[in-house]
């Protein structure tokens, strides 16, 4: 009676296919987990960011211009920068943008999301910014 086995042809050709799609499937797998973790930490970022452009709304105060999230989220960072916007015809109307940029560091490079808004000074105002546009 005879055995059914695998010759040494089979098995020598079975472990070169999966020598030449093993590390194929690896860095699929091994981009798609980056694809996610940026995606995550893209989204965390723009919700700190809205979370800190709403406070500084707010509270008006733009004295600060760098911080972090303290311990809750160690590995962002915020700026923000306020630059005078001019309008669609080139007239200046007192209106500043206030853009607010986390920042973070995955796999070595450096990512950042930013939101703007602007700001108005109001002319009947001696204290500053205003408030926002409409």
């Amino acid at each position: 009676m005879r055995t059914k086995a695998f010759t040494l042809v089979e098995v020598l050709a079975a472990i070169g296919i999966l020598a030449v799609v093993l590390p194929v499937v690896m860095y699929g797998l091994d981009l798609a987990a980056n694809a996610a973790s940026l995606a995550r930490h893209r989204t965390q970022a723009t919700m700190l960011a809205q979370a800190k452009l709403d406070e500084l709304i707010v509270l008006q105060d733009f004295s600060v211009a760098s911080g972090d999230f303290g311990e809750q989220y160690p590995e962002y960072t915020w700026t923000i920068e306020i630059n005078d916007w001019d309008t669609l015809d080139g007239l200046s109307a007192d209106t500043q943008q206030l853009d607010v940029i986390v920042s973070w560091a995955q796999r070595n490079r450096i990512h950042d999301a930013k939101l703007s808004t602007l700001l108005y000074q109001s002319s009947s105002s001696s204290s500053g910014l205003g408030g926002l546009l409409p």
